[in-house]
């Protein structure tokens, strides 16, 4: 999965909690996409590095 997925994926996630209707969307999943994006970037940047 790479990168511009993980932003559909998220984006995706957060359409369907909207359509749900959900009135708070509970921060702690947004802060955790997050932070597993910023990780993988990190990674990812580590890998183009070695290569």
């Amino acid at each position: 999965m790479d990168y511009s997925e993980m932003w559909q994926e998220l984006i995706a996630q957060l359409s369907y909690l909207r359509s749900q209707e959900v009135k708070a969307i509970d921060p702690t999943i947004v802060i955790a996409y997050m932070s597993y994006i910023a990780e993988v970037v990190k990674l990812r940047e580590q890998v183009y590095e070695l290569t």
